[in-house]
């Protein structure tokens, strides 16, 4: 005997106390793999279910906004859609920038495209992010 306080798992004939140990936190070691690997699916699976946002910069009385929703009113079940009036006083950065180019989109808040929609580049850039699948 090895006189180990784990006396049951080394003292055994042809068994050395490393390999006991071994024994011993082998399952620990399979568990905390486990543990690991579930906290990346649900890692995955949360950022999966936030949808991207797509931010429309817009004003009353814009014909070219009123066709842009239009066009992607069949995108909504797929992204978040935002509108920011830019005559609005808190949002006078966005009317200084963008006063003469509406509508302006941003998706995720990186510049995406003005004045009309581009379907192609829309769900191109979706694509990237993973968050739309064409129709075939």
């Amino acid at each position: 005997m090895c006189g180990s306080p784990w006396f049951g798992m080394c003292c055994r004939p042809g068994k050395s106390f490393l390999v006991g140990m071994i024994a011993m936190i082998k399952p620990t070691l399979n568990f905390v793999k486990c543990l690991q690997t579930w906290k990346m699916i649900s890692a995955r699976s949360m950022t999966s279910s936030i949808k991207p946002t797509l931010t429309m910069y817009t004003k009353e009385e814009c014909s070219l906004c009123d066709e842009a929703k239009e066009i992607l009113t069949p995108y909504f079940t797929h992204i978040n859609f935002k509108e920011v009036d830019i005559m609005d006083p808190e949002n006078e950065d966005y009317f200084l920038k963008y006063r003469f180019d509406i509508p302006v989109f941003h998706l995720n808040g990186n510049y995406l495209m003005k004045h009309r929609v581009d379907k192609d580049r829309l769900e191109m850039a979706l694509s990237e992010l993973n968050k739309w699948k064409p129709k075939n």
